[in-house]
């Protein structure tokens, strides 16, 4: 007989293995699963599921629902034409894709698998005293009505049972989500929604067909707060640009507690997000003068003000809102502090308060002094009657008109002493006079007599005259007391300037600004 080589040898091993192979992998197959009881009560949780049908119908089908839970039972009926609403919501702007989704779900319900064949241990499965317990009636008069208890501990299901059926079901989290909302989360969050096309303080947008949006300018914005002595007011300026000067005006004047031009860079969106302020949630509605004077608005935290297109808008700060104690039973013993997760809010003409996070709030902690600009006032040029300057003994007026030229822009005609001065040269001058910025704030008391007096006298009758004198402090800076309030200090340098490039525009001598 021949010898077999080693190769062949190999190949019919090989062979002899898979067929042994095939024979268990039939076997297997053929046994039963050994994680089946002997009743079939349970199922293998890691075999491959397919969803098992508890409902199939359409989503006009859905007439009411009912949902029941721990803190409350509300009603979700159908008002027509696919419509539906909760009663107690009625006369409130509600979700439209909360209901959508709601009864979307109630519509076509499927367990992902089951649990137990036999439906016992309830309690170990959140399902003795359910967490919500859904009611769902359709147009054909069918009613079906399951429970919802623990989460699985994957986090992917819920335990459910279902009135007339005997076994404990997986539901997923998502679909059992829908049905797991407190009534009020149909309420629309939406505070106020105006001047959505631009929310900046000081630009600008650009609308969908490329045109220049207008401008959000809030005419005037006053918080009142625990902790201020005086409220802290912003004010729209008349004329917020001056093309001709060079210089940028600013949008707003801050006008309380001192009188300076705010910083537009410095206040972002802090003023024009009122006016698209959103809360969490709904907390109360139609609250009780007990509920408003437990949740902080007999004594609010604070109160916001704004005048915005001609109407007045308030809004009310209440109590801060902190975690729930139920959320750490063992808060003392974990040395839990309970962090403030938003405050109470309400806007006069809603009844409703809202829960409002504090980084939606920044009125809460708005300062003056961090929001002011260098410039303590900007007089734009064209509305400048008369600039009058007085150094000593001696006293400077400069007389200015307005004319258009041919183009129809506005062309500045200074005169001092009846002679007409260089435009170019008197607009030099005035940013110069412009550019005594404050450096800080006061806090000594000024004597003596002014080194310089600067005073703006304008063209409308109405405006009231702005004054301001400078006052050597005796450490080398300036105090600036504008209107009779000595609030900021100056660079001693700036204030030199000006005195010198007086003498210079009297002759009507080129001024260098800078």
């Amino acid at each position: 007989m021949a010898k077999m080589s080693k190769k062949v040898k190999s190949l019919i091993l090989a062979a002899i293995i898979l067929v042994v192979l095939g024979g268990v992998l039939t076997l297997l197959l053929l046994l039963p699963n050994d994680s089946d009881t002997a009743d079939g009560s349970s199922v293998d949780t890691t075999s491959s599921d397919t969803s098992i049908v508890l409902i199939d119908k359409e989503q006009k089908n859905v007439k009411n629902i009912n949902i029941k839970t721990e803190k409350e039972s509300y009603d979700i009926a159908s008002v027509g034409d696919e419509k539906w609403e909760i009663a107690a919501l009625k006369g409130f702007d509600q979700l439209d894709t909360m209901y959508t989704s709601v009864t979307t779900a109630a519509a076509d319900i499927s367990a992902t698998k089951i649990l137990l064949e036999k439906q016992e241990n309830l309690a170990e499965y959140g399902l003795e005293k359910p967490a919500t317990v859904v009611t769902v009636t359709y147009t054909d008069g069918t009613v079906f009505k399951m429970s919802l208890g623990s989460e699985t501990p994957d986090g992917s299901g819920r335990y459910m049972t279902v009135e007339g059926k005997d076994p404990i079901y997986i539901y997923d989290s998502y679909s059992a989500s829908s049905f797991e909302k407190k009534a009020y989360d149909y309420l629309d969050t939406t505070i106020l929604n105006l001047g959505t096309e631009n929310t900046s303080s000081t630009s600008s947008s650009a609308t969908s067909s490329g045109e220049a949006a207008e401008e959000v300018i809030i005419e005037r914005f006053e918080i009142q707060r625990k902790g201020l002595d005086k409220p802290l007011i912003f004010q729209k300026l008349e004329n917020s640009t001056d093309d001709s000067s060079g210089i940028s005006l600013g949008t707003y004047q801050i006008t309380s507690p001192l009188s300076v031009t705010a910083d537009d860079e410095k206040l972002g969106t802090n003023l024009t997000g009122f006016l698209t302020l959103s809360g969490s949630s709904v907390e109360v509605l139609k609250p009780s003068a007990a509920e408003k004077k437990a949740r902080g608005f007999n004594d609010p935290t604070a109160v916001i003000k704004v005048k915005y297109d001609g109407k007045d808008y308030t809004l009310r700060i209440g109590n801060a809102i902190t975690c729930e104690a139920d959320e750490d039973p063992d808060s003392l013993e974990s040395g839990h502090t309970h962090t403030i997760t938003g405050y109470n809010v309400m806007l006069d003409g809603k009844d409703l308060i809202y829960s409002v996070s504090s980084y939606s709030l920044p009125w809460l902690t708005m300062e003056a002094k961090d929001y002011m600009s260098v410039f303590v006032v900007i007089p734009n040029i064209v509305d400048v009657k008369t600039v009058t300057v007085t150094i000593g003994s001696n006293k400077y007026v400069f007389n200015l008109s307005v004319i258009k030229d041919e183009d129809d822009n506005d062309v500045i005609v200074p005169k001092y002493n009846g002679t007409t001065l260089t435009e170019d040269y008197f607009k030099s001058y005035y940013q110069v006079l412009l550019g005594i910025t404050q450096a800080g704030l006061n806090t000594k008391k000024v004597s003596g007599s002014p080194v310089m007096t600067l005073q703006y006298e304008y063209h409308d009758s109405s405006r009231k005259t702005d004054k301001l004198e400078y006052y050597d402090n005796g450490a080398g800076a300036i105090i600036i007391r504008l209107n009779g309030e000595a609030n900021f200090t100056a660079r001693y340098s700036t204030v030199k300037k000006a005195m010198e490039d007086t003498l210079l525009i009297i002759q009507n001598k080129k001024v260098d600004p800078n």
